[in-house]
């Protein structure tokens, strides 16, 4: 049996995003006629990725996907930059670059620098940062969204936009990472001359780690099917959990995340979290005494503002000592630098052990709400995967029995 009697929380700083989770800032800027300081010899140029992409990439004559990470920045201007176009590649609106690493245990990386220019508006940037874990493939964890339009400087125009973490660190066991293009001015597509990344190889994985996950103005999507939303569960639980009329706990096992937005719109969709709150969901012993392996939870929330954010620690009990909790870790996704003025901030937490077990014999899992910031977070869905244990058979028994008898017979 496999058992997790310790908080993992401290070790999450070298295994995900920071000990405290926070979503990564950026740092966007902007000049003109002046160009940028790239690498010639950054990370993506020594893991030996492979890069490629769906898309034109070529806009004009430019040299294309090639430019990603040769650590030249060409020369500056749009006509100037072909032919022979070194040095640059265009990215537009449904567009993506896809870089994948061959390490075995995926890569940690620390920053990402992405760098354009042309000689009006199209040096603008706009895209969303996604990237794959080795615990958890085919499945995308978006955590920035950049937006960098100065408009359209006099001369030529050159944006750089940074992705750092405050841990120092953005995701580890990284498998790949995506640039999803989108673009917000009327020229269409973008001229970016190079991404840069600074990081390492990562260590195998070990132990449970969460992957976090933020989108603007756009939802997710839980599970419909996950052990909390089948029959035989109970739920104890000491909280509010309706703040500002939210709808509480039944929201979070409806296999729905909702509307947008809070106040209203998301008041029906909710369970609102404040520190010193918990709920504890019992799992469906009677169609399985033997109790649950646990393959995974996660958690959504989605407010208007600053309380889309979570932070919360998460235990389970054994069906051999239900009244012990054990801690599978915790999560403080700070989401304060991303409240867009109207917009929408949802976010998602996945755990996930490199095994895919995380613990077994499980016969309840708790979430303990901490506070964010202004006091509550909009909690949308907690899915909790898992499989029943499987009852020892009669001829299990039977050989069990047989095999005791043999050894008595013996001595």
């Amino acid at each position: 049996m496999k058992l997790h009697t310790f908080s993992i929380a401290p070790a999450i700083a070298a295994l995900t995003a920071g000990s405290a989770l926070a979503i990564p800032s950026q740092n966007n800027v902007f000049q003109s006629n002046a160009p940028y300081t790239i690498s010639n010899a950054d990370f993506l140029q020594t893991a030996g990725a492979t890069v490629s992409g769906t898309g034109n990439f070529t806009q004009e004559g430019i040299q294309g996907l090639a430019a990603l990470n040769d650590g030249l920045y060409g020369p500056q201007g749009g006509a100037n930059a072909h032919p022979p176009g070194l040095g640059a590649f265009s990215g537009g609106t449904g567009e993506m670059v896809n870089i994948a690493f061959p390490q075995a245990n995926g890569v940690t990386l620390n920053s990402i620098v992405s760098t354009a220019a042309w000689d009006g508006a199209r040096a603008s940037q706009a895209f969303q940062f996604e990237y794959q874990s080795t615990l958890l493939p085919g499945v995308w964890h978006r955590i920035a969204t950049v937006a960098n339009d100065p408009g359209q400087l006099p001369g030529n125009t050159n944006t750089q936009s940074t992705i750092t973490d405050s841990s120092g660190t953005l995701a580890s066991n990284i498998s790949q990472i995506r640039f999803n293009y989108a673009n917000t001015n009327f020229w269409g597509w973008n001229g970016f001359r190079e991404i840069d990344a600074t990081g390492a190889a990562s260590a195998a994985p070990s132990g449970p780690q969460f992957m976090k996950a933020i989108q603007i103005n756009e939802l997710y999507t839980p599970s419909g099917a996950d052990l909390l939303q089948g029959g035989g569960i109970t739920t104890t639980s000491s909280g509010n959990f309706q703040d500002e009329g939210s709808a509480g706990i039944p929201s979070l096992t409806d296999g729905a995340f909702g509307p947008g937005g809070g106040g209203a719109n998301g008041q029906s969709s909710s369970a609102s979290g404040n520190g010193g709150e918990f709920i504890t969901f019992g799992l469906d012993l009677a169609a399985s005494p033997g109790g649950y392996s646990l393959s995974g939870v996660d958690v959504y929330a989605g407010w208007d503002g600053f309380r889309g954010g979570q932070n919360f620690q998460l235990s389970y009990s054994l069906v051999a000592d239900p009244g012990t909790f054990l801690s599978l870790g915790s999560v403080d996704l700070d989401a304060t630098s991303n409240n867009a003025p109207g917009g929408n901030v949802n976010t998602r937490s996945m755990l996930r052990d490199a095994d895919g077990e995380l613990a077994t014999g499980v016969a309840a899992v708790r979430i303990s709400f901490n506070d964010v910031t202004f006091g509550f977070a909009g909690y949308r869905e907690m899915d909790v995967f898992g499989t029943p244990v499987p009852e020892p058979s009669t001829a299990t028994f039977a050989a069990a029995g047989a095999a005791l008898l043999l050894r008595r017979r013996r001595r």
